[in-house]
């Protein structure tokens, strides 16, 4: 595992590349840990929208994004949202950083929300599924983020720092019909010409079966529901 910062460029009027899914995507049982405690703790759906930050003591936008969410507090606590930032100190054998470092760097920002560390696990499950998603592998960066909805399922990522006000942005499209997902996945306004594809579950499954059968047979089980819910419309 080698992370880097990010150099995604910066679009204007956004702080961060964004990419918003067409369709929502279930998310893999993910697991992190406190720095206080090595025992694994699962993400688990909530009630409320959730941002998963992945951020390095050693990465400058990292620390400048977090010192960002931290100001901005109760703005985004009012939209709804809840944040759990997950340090990948120690998991990067080139970076020569360590728990410590991101416990050290967590009470000098005293940062508000929830904080952890990253499990070698979590990041590989995000890098396949990114893979299953754009069909291609894209390395992971320092600061990435997770935009989950209220069902837990992935609805925007973000390669780069993300500023607050695009994300309050992202979270109010949190709710948007069928047809605005599309059009915000898209790069350039206009007609729809294409076909947007749909969720590859099948694919999902095929790809966690090898490491995590538990999450394998998890997506092989909502393709068939997914599947028998199209027969009968």
């Amino acid at each position: 595992l080698a992370l880097k910062p990010s150099t995604q460029p910066r679009y204007p009027g956004t702080n961060a590349a964004q990419v918003f899914l067409p369709v929502r995507f279930p998310m893999p049982r993910l697991r992190f840990t406190s720095f206080d405690d090595t025992t694994p703790r699962t993400i688990e759906p909530g009630s409320r929208p959730r941002l998963i930050n992945l951020w390095a003591s050693w990465c400058l936008p990292c620390a400048a994004e977090l010192k960002e969410l931290g100001k901005h507090e109760q703005a985004l606590r009012r939209a709804g949202l809840d944040v759990l930032a997950l340090s990948v100190d120690g998991l990067d054998e080139n970076a020569g950083t360590g728990p410590d470092d991101a416990r050290r760097m967590i009470a000098r920002l005293k940062f508000p929300f929830e904080s952890g560390r990253a499990t070698d696990e979590l990041l590989a499950k995000v890098d396949v599924l990114q893979e299953v998603i754009f069909k291609r592998i894209a390395p992971m960066t320092v600061p990435t983020s997770l935009l989950l909805d209220r069902d837990g399922h992935l609805a925007v990522i973000f390669r780069g720092p993300v500023g607050v006000d695009t994300l309050l942005r992202a979270v109010e499209k949190l709710d948007v019909g069928a047809d605005e997902m599309v059009d915000l996945s898209l790069p350039f306004s206009g007609r729809q010409y294409t076909y947007i594809p749909g969720l590859d579950l099948g694919l999902a499954a095929k790809a966690f079966k090898p490491h995590w059968p538990e999450d394998a047979a998890r997506f092989a089980r909502l393709a068939k529901e997914m599947a028998k819910q199209k027969q009968v419309e």
